[in-house]
């Protein structure tokens, strides 16, 4: 579930920046969306690593290794410069990797009924983020 906290990471850190740099017609809709996406990964991130240690994976968050990893994973976003359907089509990239992550780790047989619950939960959200953003890109 680290590499789900990673991406999470990533997502609030990605959102945030769109959030900041878009720009044009439709800036005040894409200003407040990027907005409130940043602070869902936040939350989202911060149950799971919160999940993490309550079951007793606490030696697994080493601080600068999750930053590496993020970086790692930011290195092709859009950035300065970018249109908002750039921003808009990494963050649907995004969604469908978390989604993807999320329906792996209920499958594998290994998680508490709780932390399937919390990942549904999350899947849920982000299934209707990446319908929201489907339809923007039209």
């Amino acid at each position: 579930m680290l590499k789900l906290a990673i991406l999470f990471r990533a997502m609030q850190l990605f959102a945030h920046s769109a959030h900041n740099l878009c720009h044009g017609s439709t800036f005040h809709e894409d200003h407040s969306f990027f907005g409130d996406v940043y602070g869902k990964a936040e939350g989202y991130y911060d149950s799971i690593i919160e999940r993490l240690i309550g079951l007793g994976y606490e030696s697994h968050l080493d601080l600068s290794q999750i930053i590496k990893e993020v970086s790692t994973s930011l290195e092709m976003a859009p950035s300065v410069g970018a249109s908002n359907n750039d921003y808009y089509s990494f963050l649907l990239t995004q969604c469908e990797d978390a989604c993807e992550y999320c329906n792996e780790f209920c499958k594998s047989g290994q998680l508490t009924e709780g932390t399937k619950q919390l990942l549904g939960g999350i899947a849920d959200e982000l299934e209707v983020l990446k319908y929201k953003i489907l339809r923007r890109l039209k």
